[in-house]
């Protein structure tokens, strides 16, 4: 599925990206030319057009991370999001979570990480159980985008696909924590 929603988001030249964020999540660029990546932490497709082919990194548990986070706080996902991206929490008092709910695909290819919160107490609520998972989802996305910089391949600007890409909120805040730039879709299915 992730050639066709390269062409779906636009993803046509040499250089264009996305961003395609649902259950999973990943970030692909469009190429002449495969990636040659020692460390094998991103995968290589052919694109829909000839000649050229698709870069990915993903992540497994994007919006899966959501959906457990929400089911445990008995909210919706949407809920859970909306309550993160409403919500300005100060730096120095925010826990911190790793979305590794299935383990994790790029950088590490590995079964083994597991989903952590930590720097949980006890004046922290709904709110700032959301905004660790939402962050913690932009900043895997971050480890992704950071190693095709790292290959000097075009990290920006990334259009992000899927439902998340819709809420401006959430553009700024991925743009904020990525330190990328982003733009979206006309409409979230492509």
């Amino acid at each position: 599925d992730g050639p066709a929603t390269a062409a779906g988001a636009g993803a046509l030249l040499p250089g264009d990206g996305y961003a395609s964020l649902g259950t999973s999540a990943w970030a692909s660029f469009t190429s002449r030319d495969p990636v040659v990546d020692k460390g094998c932490r991103l995968a290589t497709f052919a694109h829909l057009i000839p000649g050229l082919y698709v870069e990915t990194g993903s992540m497994q548990a994007a919006g899966a991370s959501l959906e457990w986070s929400a089911r445990m706080l008995g909210m919706s996902a949407r809920e859970l999001a909306e309550t993160a991206l409403a919500t300005d929490i100060p730096e120095g008092t925010k826990p911190f979570f790793l979305p590794y709910l299935q383990g994790e695909r790029t950088p590490y290819w590995s079964a083994l990480p597991a989903g952590t919160f930590f720097g949980l107490n006890r004046d922290h609520g709904r709110a700032d159980i959301a905004n660790a998972v939402l962050e913690g989802v932009c900043f895997q996305m971050r480890l992704i985008l950071d190693v095709f910089q790292e290959l000097d391949r075009s990290t920006s600007p990334l259009t992000l696909a899927g439902g998340f890409g819709q809420s401006s909120l959430f553009q700024q805040r991925f743009s904020d924590l990525s330190g990328r730039r982003v733009r979206t879709l006309a409409a979230s299915e492509h």
